[in-house]
This record gives C-alpha cells, structure tokens and sequence, in this order.
C-alpha cells in the first residue's frame, strides 16, 4: 500500500484508535498531542515490528494503546517485500 493508502486506511479506523486517547482523557482532561508510530508490513498485511517513533503525548499509556491497535488491524496484503510505514496520530488539537 502507498502512504496515501494508509492514511486512509487509519481514517477509516480512526474510532478504535480515538478510544486510546479516550481513555487517556479521563486521568488528564486536558492530555494533548502526538503519537507516532514506524511499523513493518509483510507482503502478507502483517505488522512484523512496530516502535514508537518519538511520541508527543504526556501519556504513556496512549502511545502502548495505540501501537497495539496498530498491531491489530487487518492489512490489505501485497508487494514482494516488507515495507516500513509511519503514521503520526494527532490528538486534543484545534482542527480549525
């Protein structure tokens, strides 16, 4: 898949990884910030590795969250090769 097609595709699961955050809220009503993930895809559509990429957030507990769901989630298979993605989440921020 190109980056275009992961964008969309963590769009499109936006919900599951919004409960990360969610449940971060209810120690820190005012938590806010980045989380940022590389991961490995095989040919297959599985996550090989995962790590967090220098993460912006005060919780630590959003980053583990969000990497297991990441983890999670059924890829569209294809390629010949692993290929390493990174996607950067944005949580509690102005969307004006």
């Amino acid at each position: 898949p190109t980056q275009e097609e992961m964008d969309a595709f963590f769009e499109s699961h936006s919900l599951e990884i919004e409960q990360c955050y969610i449940a971060g809220t209810y120690s820190n009503p005012k938590l806010k910030g980045e989380v940022r993930v590389t991961f490995t895809l095989s040919p297959r559509g599985d996550v090989t590795d995962i790590f967090d990429d220098d993460s912006a957030i005060a919780d630590v507990s959003v980053v583990e969250c969000v990497m297991d769901v990441v983890s999670s989630l059924s890829y569209p298979s294809g390629g010949t090769s692993p290929q390493e993605y990174t996607h950067t989440f944005h949580f509690g921020q102005d969307k004006s």
